[in-house]
């Protein structure tokens, strides 16, 4: 990729206001994709239960549906915008002198470490209380498989994010060095925020404490990736790329080797008729 370091510095009140909005649209974007989750009445109290509302994916289908979600493509679509616009400058340099969330730059970084580590205790915690439907095996067998599969599916996408750093060879905001694109921090949080509501999907506790939760985990990943701004340590496009990577594959990585509930699977359906042919794109809610 080369050198990817833009030369605009400041730039008109306008393009700030419209960057900024960019960030804000993202953010609230990724913040509705979170209550994508199941409106089934019917609450998992077993294993077996769970097992029977869960379904296998090919690795195309979880692709696809990965791909669909709104945590995937609109943090993506952001990042290009961001990065061919030019506006990850004039946004870095408002934010690090304002820093209006976490009132000073040392402050954001140590807030996108304990937002992250607050997501990976989550994950840990989700993993181990969701259902297996192996009810003839000990506890600490039967949660082995599903802990292992979130392990590799948080690790796959932080290690593409840290081949990718080199390859990009950005220069970080405080300029300490060159591994700034694509985010870490937002990659991680993002990832543990996708197995987590995962997690809670196969749990399915009450609507007022699973949705509540999952919207939580959108807010502390979208925190820790504008930490990281306010922190001077990565650009927009930069934890909007992480975002996009480290929800993408750890999704696809969890609903290809755990499953899906029935639910919650992302619906392309055909309807034709003599004079047309409809296609609908159905997300669960």
């Amino acid at each position: 990729m080369g050198e990817w370091v833009s030369s605009f510095r400041g730039g008109s009140s306008g393009c700030r206001r419209f960057a900024h909005g960019i960030v804000a649209l993202a953010l609230l974007g990724s913040l509705c994709g979170a209550t994508g989750c199941s409106t089934s009445g019917h609450r998992l109290h077993t294993g077996q239960l769970a097992a029977a509302q869960t379904r296998r994916v090919t690795l195309s289908h979880a692709v696809r549906d990965a791909f669909l979600e709104v945590q995937t493509w609109l943090p993506a679509a952001a990042a290009v915008v961001f990065a061919a616009a030019d506006l990850d400058d004039p946004v870095s340099d408002w934010a690090t002198e304002h820093t209006p969330l976490f009132g000073s730059r040392d402050a954001a970084r140590n807030a996108s470490d304990y937002l992250n580590w607050a997501l990976q205790a989550e994950t840990l915690a989700t993993v181990l209380a969701r259902p297996t439907g192996e009810v003839d095996k000990p506890w600490w067998q039967a949660q082995a498989k599903p802990l292992g599969v979130e392990l590799l599916a948080a690790g796959v996408p932080s290690g593409i994010t840290q081949g990718l750093k080199p390859l990009a060879n950005r220069r970080r905001p405080d300029g300490s060095d060159n591994r700034s694109f694509p985010s870490g921090h937002a990659t991680s949080a993002f990832s543990m925020a996708a197995l987590s509501n995962r997690n809670l999907d196969a749990i399915n506790p009450s609507p007022g404490i699973k949705y509540p939760l999952q919207i939580g985990n959108v807010l502390m990943a979208s925190g820790t990736a504008w930490a990281r701004i306010e922190g001077a340590q990565h650009f927009p496009s930069d934890v909007l790329a992480g975002a996009a990577i480290g929800h993408f594959f750890s999704a696809v990585l969890h609903d290809v080797l755990l499953g899906i509930p029935r639910s919650q699977r992302v619906q392309l359906i055909v309807e034709p008729s003599k004079d047309e042919t409809m296609l609908y794109i159905v997300f669960p809610f």
